[in-house]
């Protein structure tokens, strides 16, 4: 099968998907409609100084505070949770996917959005026991703003919650999405160099906007090791940031998950990918 017979099937396989799950989810209700952002010019280039530093890895108390996460406010999409975690390299993209199974298996259907200036690829995700994996040797569409848009506004009908991972947060395009969502989640790990990085990546992105912050944590042993892995970001988060950050829990790989492939598309050489965003 050539190349285009292959993106054609994609998206028929899709909108069958979609058109049947939202069919029996919300009885053909009304689709929403939503306009894309503009275009923000920026740049994220950070360095700890040296109190940041010493208080990344400075000793905190043991009193516990209580932390509540702000809902996301809309008026149109369920709630968007952007993921930063592009400071974890390779790491990433899985580690995301177990935040996402996570929250699936709280009984939740997740819409996964990978975005960065020249491709888009949106998964759904949600437990299942049996579930197959996911097929990624799939050649890229050519990008369509006005149908990705549609595909995302009637996939929203079926998912519980959308998660953004931006592999690239230093791109424009980038930058204006994470000052348009509410809630950021920081997944960090145990190690030195990743709670280094993972607060330096946080303090980089927050210049111009004020999200709610919670804290992902990942390889840990027990319950003392992830306190003190929020403790140490959520305090200088709130000396030198002077934002309040809650902790959403650990993260670990999780069973029994299906991942579907809406759509992947990506923009022609030469084309300004930059009014999907």
């Amino acid at each position: 099968m050539d190349q285009q017979s292959s993106q054609r099937r994609l998206s028929e396989i899709s909108h069958l998907f979609l058109s049947d799950v939202r069919a029996r989810t919300t009885g053909n209700a009304p689709r929403p409609q939503r306009r894309p952002p503009g275009a923000f010019k920026g740049d994220v280039s950070v360095d700890l100084t040296p109190e940041e530093f010493a208080e990344v890895f400075a000793e905190t108390s043991d009193a516990e505070q209580s932390l509540d996460e702000t809902p996301v406010a809309s008026n149109t999409f369920k709630p968007v949770r952007a993921v930063v975690a592009h400071h974890l390299g390779e790491l990433m993209a899985d580690r995301i996917r177990d935040l996402a199974g996570m929250l699936a298996m709280e009984g939740k259907r997740v819409g996964l959005i990978y975005a960065d200036a020249a491709n888009v690829r949106v998964t759904c995700i949600e437990h299942q026991r049996q579930a197959q994996p996911l097929d990624e040797d799939i050649a890229p569409a050519s990008m369509d703003a006005k149908q990705l848009l549609e595909t995302i506004v009637e996939l929203d009908q079926d998912v519980d919650e959308w998660l953004i991972a931006l592999p690239d947060p230093r791109q424009n395009e980038s930058r204006e999405l994470l000052k348009r969502i509410a809630h950021w989640t920081l997944i960090s790990g145990v190690d030195h160099d990743t709670i280094v990085a993972s607060y330096r990546t946080i303090k980089g992105l927050c210049e111009g906007a004020n999200p709610t912050i919670s804290i992902a944590v990942f390889g840990a042993v027990d319950a003392y090791e992830i306190d003190k892995t929020y403790r140490k970001l959520s305090s200088v988060c709130d000396q030198f940031l002077h934002m309040t950050a809650s902790l959403m829990g650990a993260i670990e790989p999780a069973d029994d998950l299906a991942e579907y492939l809406v759509t992947y598309v990506a923009a022609d050489s030469g084309t300004s990918a930059a009014a999907p965003h």
